[in-house]
């Protein structure tokens, strides 16, 4: 059944984007909250967060979203006012509202009613807050008093600033309501037009006068309005104490709900719009449109790449001044391709905090749940990744925080006993080095057990007796990813399956990415993950094997070698060589992608590593650097071993994409059959 709500698509889109980041600073100020004793800054920015999406649900027309924010406020301001005292069966209450108005979100996403039922936890909010509903009363209807002697006693200037809304704004009461939230922040209100009591009734016109005592500047409190949606136009004039006293002239507001006002014609003030236009720092760009422009950057780099091999060849035969000619576009054409691709990569790239802010409650969930006392700490949210990774990397740190919460921390008891303190530690980060994203995941639980994975891997038939007990330590603790693998003793609603750890190996490396554990028995876990900085563009080193061109990810590459100043040895039937002492596998491209050819004295090596694993790739010859365009090759072709894409050179011809990580599961798995 339809929502039925009184609004344009236009209207539900711009509520949706804000309601998003109301909530998310509701949830994160409750976490914060819950850590430390009850704070007037952090009670304030809730209350604002509530207090706007409950006038922005209103004036949307969902009752019933407006009736629990509605709820949350009377506590919240019980809380603020001290009449309720800050205990986890509070925060637990305002956490459960937040999640059923998390749930009102989604039903207008849909645009369909799913009798999503409020009345329980409505009723749980009321009782938290009964012993305070007259003071939650007053505080519902309370409004700017007269100014009397008593404003000589707060210090700084007295202002009137007169603030317009365009004539557009879809919700004129929230945008008047964010007014006097940033007013507050700068002074003292001593009186508005229209009053609180008006903007609550959302009897708001375009136009708002506030009176007000401030340290702040003129510049500041324009600045601090200007920045507000809608607002069109801001005017702060200086004014006498006296005229504090004389009360402000009532402004034309709607007697009634107001109906949508009708959009600025032609005529409308043409400051007005310019006023809109300069407020307007950011704007919301369709994920669509960014793909469409990265393919084109793609296929201008292509043709770039083309153009500088036309030029090379072309120009041995051409004049002086036309070479010169050349030359000087070709590297002007380059030098603005590799702007408009850096350009448009940062309009890709998004901060982790948008996946970060989604794990504090889950951790405080399942912690809660377990019975386990965890202090959940993150840094590094500033950290930028394209937007398509972060999607990718959601499930897997979900997965190795759930596991952290429950295979790492150990129970409080568990902890004294062990001499730690009773509340554990998860920390979760984000770095940049280089060309790469790193992300770990840290616990100071009781560790991976090496013995204790060998037993579970061989009592569940995954490895054979034998060879579990020539694994070495590291590479027993790596097991965990074998799919089936599971170390608990039951299963849970958290883990214990045996799925966890192998989607996210499978996750991470199918977006290139590297997974690496670090474990102490006792002393706690750290999970590394590396991630490229995007799918799109790389950097490969291009190679010629027998008639195929192929590319080597170059941040893989570590280093090259002619053929013929390395001594190939052979180890159980295997080819080996030995570099600085270190014997490393050999592996013949030729041979695996059927071109070879015999003899190795022209032949070079290109010694890869991929988490913390070498391998020697033996190929024809070395083509060069060069950064191509990842193209998936496609649903006809579909996955082929090795390989992980292609790539379209300059010159028309393809080249094949090498799949690292394959090629060295491959040398490891021969090597432990073998």
């Amino acid at each position: 059944m339809s929502l039925g709500l009184n609004a344009t698509p236009e209207d539900i889109a711009v509520f949706l984007a804000e309601a998003e980041e109301q909530l998310q600073t509701i949830e994160e100020s409750l976490l914060r909250l819950e850590k430390q004793e009850a704070s007037q800054e952090l009670l304030g920015e809730i209350f604002r967060a509530a207090h706007t999406l409950k006038g922005s649900s209103a004036t949307l027309g969902h009752r019933t979203m407006a009736e629990l924010t509605h709820i949350m406020e009377n506590v919240l301001d019980g809380l603020r006012r001290e009449e309720i005292e800050l205990t986890p069966a509070v925060v637990d209450g305002l956490l459960e509202a937040l999640d059923y108005l998390k749930e009102l979100k989604e039903e207008i996403v849909a645009g369909e009613d799913r009798a999503i039922d409020t009345r329980l936890v409505i009723l749980k909010l009321k009782s938290l807050q009964a012993e305070a509903e007259a003071a939650q009363q007053t505080a519902a209807t309370a409004t700017a008093t007269a100014p009397t002697a008593a404003t000589a006693a707060i210090t700084g200037a007295a202002w009137e600033i007169e603030v317009e809304l365009a004539q557009e704004s879809p919700m004129p009461a929230v945008r008047a309501f964010q007014v006097i939230v940033a007013l507050e922040q700068l002074g003292q209100i001593i009186e508005s037009r229209p009053t609180l009591r008006e903007i609550e009734a959302e009897r708001v016109g375009t136009s708002l006068r506030v009176q007000l005592v401030s340290d702040q500047s003129r510049e500041q409190l324009a600045e601090a309005v200007r920045v507000i949606n809608d607002v069109v136009g801001v005017q702060v004039a200086a004014i006498s104490r006296e005229a504090l006293l004389v009360p402000l002239a009532p402004v034309p507001v709607p007697e009634n709900a107001p109906a949508k006002p009708a959009p600025v014609g032609a005529s409308g003030p043409a400051s007005a719009k310019k006023a809109k236009k300069a407020s307007r720092q950011t704007i919301r760009v369709d994920v669509g449109l960014l793909d469409t422009l990265m393919n084109l950057v793609s296929e201008l780099v292509i043709d770039r790449t083309r153009l500088a091999q036309l030029i090379s060849h072309w120009t041995e035969a051409a004049g002086e001044e036309q070479r010169q000619a050349l030359n000087s576009t070709s590297a002007h054409i380059g030098r603005i391709t590799n702007e408009l691709q850096e350009q448009i990569m940062k309009a890709r790239m998004l901060p982790v905090d948008d996946l970060f802010k989604r794990f504090p409650r889950m951790v405080r969930d399942l912690a809660a749940r377990a019975g386990k006392e965890i202090e959940f700490t993150m840094a590094g949210q500033e950290t930028e990744l394209d937007r398509s990774m972060i999607e990718e990397i959601s499930d897997p740190l979900m997965h190795l925080l759930r596991n952290a919460v429950d295979h790492g921390i150990e129970s409080p008891d568990q902890r004294e006993r062990a001499g730690k303190p009773r509340r554990g530690e998860i920390h979760l980060s984000a770095t940049h080095e280089e060309n790469h994203i790193i992300i770990q995941v840290s616990d100071d639980g009781r560790g991976i057990d090496p013995a204790a994975i060998r037993q579970s891997a061989v009592s569940k038939g995954l490895l054979a007796e034998e060879a579990a007990g020539r694994l070495t330590d590291r590479e027993a603790v790596e097991l965990i990813f074998m799919p089936g693998f599971s170390t608990a003793e039951t299963v849970s609603d958290v883990s214990g399956r045996g799925v966890g750890m192998d989607v996210v190996r499978t996750n991470i490396e199918r977006i290139s990415g590297l997974i690496d554990i670090q474990s102490e028995v006792g002393r706690g876990t750290t999970i590394l993950i590396r991630l490229p900085l995007t799918l799109a563009i790389i950097k490969a080193l291009l190679v010629q094997v027998g008639r195929g061109v192929f590319a080597i990810p170059l941040s893989t590459v570590k280093e090259t070698s002619r053929m013929r100043d390395l001594a190939v040895s052979s180890v159980r039937g295997r080819e080996v060589v030995v570099v600085r002492g270190e014997v490393i596998p050999l592996l013949r491209l030729g041979r695996l992608f059927q071109e070879a050819r015999d003899g190795d004295s022209d032949h070079f090596a290109v010694i890869v590593n991929f988490s913390g694993r070498l391998v020697a790739l033996v190929v024809d010859s070395l083509i060069g650097e060069q950064e191509v365009v990842i193209n998936n090759l496609g649903r006809y072709i579909g996955e082929v071993d090795a390989i992980s894409g292609a790539a379209i050179l300059g010159d028309g011809r393809l080249a094949l994409i090498i799949d690292v990580m394959s090629l060295l599961k491959g040398v490891v798995q021969r090597n432990s059959r073998g």
